[in-house]
């Protein structure tokens, strides 16, 4: 059995991230081919095999490889910072982690896709109610802020009472469709969608929720958002 120990490979993540970079290391293009530049003086054809995992497979078959330990391609993910680099370095690992699952042991990672899914649905649910209270959705306020004090209190609290009555909505029928769809099975996941679906109705309340205190800061608070534009805590 032959086993090969330096086998490499590029992840797509890794390779936007050097795409976008207009220094070293980086990946460019020279009459229409990738090449990739590791330091100055440094550079060579980036070829198929480090994105593709079939052709890494007919290069172990060519070799007569039984299998091959894969690693990330230099240059890696060290060169960069800290504000991009956990980030290309996670979806690094999950695309490896799917490939060798799916030819090493024969089984897809599903969850590399379906969880980021679901993740996404939270996120922009509970973002849409903390919109709500920092007022960060969009609006033409031209207008508004031309009327006189009084008539932009008013406003602000029929606007207030408005998002309450949508967030009401959002939240009756969330707890409609966690009562009638929560009991199916995820699409490839075995687990039931009663992990996601309450994002609806948990978001709906919060709405609510942010809304009400803002029609209480309308009325009780000279400071308040609707008057200065600013957000009252």
């Amino acid at each position: 059995m032959l086993i090969d120990v330096h086998s490499h490979y590029m992840p797509r993540a890794v390779a936007r991230a050097l795409e976008q970079r207009d220094e070293a290391p980086r990946i460019f293009k020279r009459d229409g081919k990738p090449f990739i530049e590791y330091g100055e003086g440094s550079a060579a054809p980036l070829a198929p095999v480090f994105f593709e995992p079939e052709l890494i497979l007919e290069r172990m078959d060519e070799a007569g490889i039984d299998h091959a330990v894969l690693s990330v391609t230099i240059p890696g993910v060290d060169w960069l910072g800290a504000e991009h680099g956990e980030e290309v370095a996670q979806a690094a690992n999950e695309e490896t982690a799917a490939i060798v699952a799916r030819y090493g042991f024969g089984q897809a990672v599903s969850w590399t896709e379906e969880v980021p899914r679901y993740l996404l649905i939270w996120i922009s649910f509970l973002a849409a109610s903390v919109g709500v209270l920092r007022r960060d959705h969009v609006g033409f306020d031209v207008l508004f802020n031309a009327l006189p004090r009084e008539m932009r209190r008013i406003l602000g609290v029929c606007l207030s009472l408005l998002i309450f009555g949508f967030g009401w909505i959002v939240f009756l029928y969330g707890i409609v469709f966690v009562q009638d769809f929560g009991g199916d099975l995820m699409e490839t996941i075995p687990y039931k969608n009663y992990w996601y679906y309450p994002a609806m109705p948990i978001s709906g309340f919060l709405m609510m929720v942010f809304a009400l205190k803002l029609v209480v800061d309308e009325i009780v608070r000279p400071e308040a958002a609707a008057i200065t534009g600013t957000t009252v805590d």
